[in-house]
Formats: structure tokens, sequence, C-alpha cells
């Protein structure tokens, strides 16, 4: 009977090795699945925050260009203004043709714009 009780402990012992021996395969292909699929989930997270990043600095850009024009519209206006007033002055009557008027402005501009 004691060969049998060897021979029986001896083929769990063979079996229970066998399926550990699976198991740590088995963990093995997991692990490394999860740091193949770990490696793709931060591959995709830093193409879309650079994306991102792209969009916003685009978006920036564009408003800054945005704000520029309009502080070149309103400097405009306001030399404009100036200028008609100063020139109404200087000649010592209203200029109220305002083709004259944005005539002047508009070659005053330029003459400004001409000496930077």
């Amino acid at each position: 009977m004691g060969d049998i009780a060897t021979k029986d402990a001896d083929e769990a012992k063979a079996k229970y090795e066998a399926q550990l021996s699976t198991a740590r395969v088995d963990a093995a292909k997991i692990r490394d699945d999860a740091r193949a699929e770990a490696s793709h989930i931060i591959a995709d997270a830093r193409s879309r925050a650079e994306s991102d990043a792209a969009q916003i600095t685009a978006s920036a850009q564009r408003s800054i260009e945005s704000q520029h024009q309009q502080a070149i519209v309103s400097l405009k206006g306001e030399v404009g203004a100036l200028a008609t007033a100063l020139a109404g002055k200087i000649l010592g009557a209203k200029l109220e043709d305002n083709d004259v008027q944005s005539s002047m402005i508009d070659s005053m501009i330029d003459d400004l714009g001409a000496k930077k």
C-alpha cells in the first residue's frame, strides 16, 4: 500500500507542478499584455495631449492676432480723431468733409507706418 500512496502522491505532485508551471506562464502572459496595454494607453494619452496643446496654441495665436488687429483699428481711429482735431486747429477750421478726413488720416497713418 505504501507504493500506491507514494505513486499517488508523486502523481499529485507532478500534476500540481504542471498546473503551477501553467499558472506561471499564464501570469507572465497577463503581465506582458498589461505592459503592452499600458504602453498603448500612455502613447494615446501623449498623442491626445500633444494634439490638444497644438489646438490651444493655435487658438491662442488666433486670439493674439485678432487682439492685435483690434488694437491697430482702435489706434488708427484714435490717431485719426487726434489728427483731424489738430489739423482743424492748425487750419483754423473744422474739416467737415468725411472723404477729405479719411484721405488725410490714411495718408498720415501710412506716413507714420513708413517711418517705423
